[in-house]
């Protein structure tokens, strides 16, 4: 994992979203991926 803090405040932050993690269903997933619609490409051989 990348967490891009530069600062202590940013991992403070970055590591608080842990407690959110629960809440993360794979509806809401699909949700978000569908809003954001940046889904890598499926992977295939090449």
């Amino acid at each position: 994992m990348i967490l891009g803090a530069s600062r202590i405040e940013q991992l403070r932050d970055n590591l608080g979203a842990l407690q959110h993690v629960r809440k993360m269903t794979p509806e809401l997933m699909e949700k978000i991926e569908d809003i954001v619609d940046n889904r890598p490409d499926p992977f295939s051989r090449f």
